[in-house]
């Protein structure tokens, strides 16, 4: 059977193909009354924290996991870079959970340094050296700029470029089906770089050609990125930023030579660090979902191709 390229496809598709002008296909109810409670919880406290990434990960493989039994008639170049495409994702996903392992080592120093402080109100000069050191490095590491995130947001901005190239020619049927999911990752994924990122000040959400629910959700993460440049924040992860205040707040008064108190001075950052300890595993678990959901989907599209 020879493969037709997206634009002749599009004349000749069959009638119960799907329009991309007449509904948002890969939209069920179940899952518009999911972005539906998504963009509500954006006007809650608890908006683009750890819970929130994570069930708006769960609404992207939702929206996406019908696509692998999709019957693909596409020109050869389309579907070899679309596939580039899924390896540069779950590329993301791979440095994702590299950057989530380094925070996870660094808090546990510091979980330990703190504890070294113990219940004394005047713990050992070994202790408060040991605190000073491993709170320095975190805030080190915070204020030092990681390549390959900004890498990687370079990359997800080009193929956010590329899909609206691609949405300005017209591509339909199963192939926008494959864009809109496409567009949906990378929208999720940029925001889940930007939630482990100490350098929200750099972040643009790229532009993205989305279904409608999806897109108001993307106008919604572009304002709170702005927001938060505007107000100098440094992330989207609050369990993350209450961390770093807090240990930002502790090493000024550890240097400040003031008598240390505890437990007032010390709560803050216990709090703050098991708000951080028990929300990363649950961001990494929906990482390595959508990183096996990559791997299945591309799987599933060399099968197809293979079979035309």
């Amino acid at each position: 059977m020879a493969l037709q390229s997206p634009h002749k496809y599009r004349h000749n598709r069959s009638k119960s193909m799907p329009s991309r002008l007449q509904c948002d296909p890969i939209l069920t109810d179940a899952l518009i009354s999911e972005v539906d409670r998504l963009e509500n919880c954006c006007s809650s406290s608890s908006c683009f924290g750890g819970d929130w990434l994570a069930q708006a990960v769960e609404v992207v493989l939702n929206c996406c996991a019908n696509l692998s039994d999709i019957k693909i008639h596409m020109e050869s170049k389309w579907m070899n870079a679309h596939l580039d495409d899924i390896l540069h994702l779950l590329e993301v996903c791979n440095l994702l959970r590299d950057t989530i392992a380094e925070i996870r080592k660094r808090q546990a120093c510091v979980q330990i340094a703190i504890r070294g402080l113990g219940p004394n109100l005047a713990p050992s000069v070994h202790a408060l050296h040991r605190a000073r050191t491993s709170i320095a490095s975190w805030l080190k590491k915070k204020n030092d700029t990681n390549s390959q995130l900004e890498k990687c947001m370079s990359n997800l901005r080009r193929m956010a470029e590329k899909l609206n190239r691609e949405d300005r020619a017209g591509v339909e049927g199963a192939a926008i089906n494959m864009n809109h999911a496409k567009a949906i990752i990378i929208m999720i994924c940029f925001a889940l770089v930007a939630a482990l990122s100490f350098k929200t000040s750099h972040m643009r959400m790229p532009s993205l050609p989305l279904p409608t629910h999806f897109s108001r959700l993307h106008d919604k993460l572009r304002e709170e990125v702005e927001m938060r440049k505007r107000s100098s924040s440094s992330r989207l992860l609050d369990g993350l930023e209450g961390a770093d205040i807090a240990l930002g707040n502790l090493n000024n008064l550890l240097n400040s030579n003031s008598k240390l108190h505890h437990p007032r001075h010390l709560s803050p950052i216990t709090v703050a660090l098991h708000e951080l300890e028990t929300t990363l595993p649950l961001f990494e678990h929906k990482i390595n979902q959508l990183f096996k959901f990559l791997i299945s989907s591309r799987v599933a599209l060399l099968n197809t191709f293979s079979s035309l």
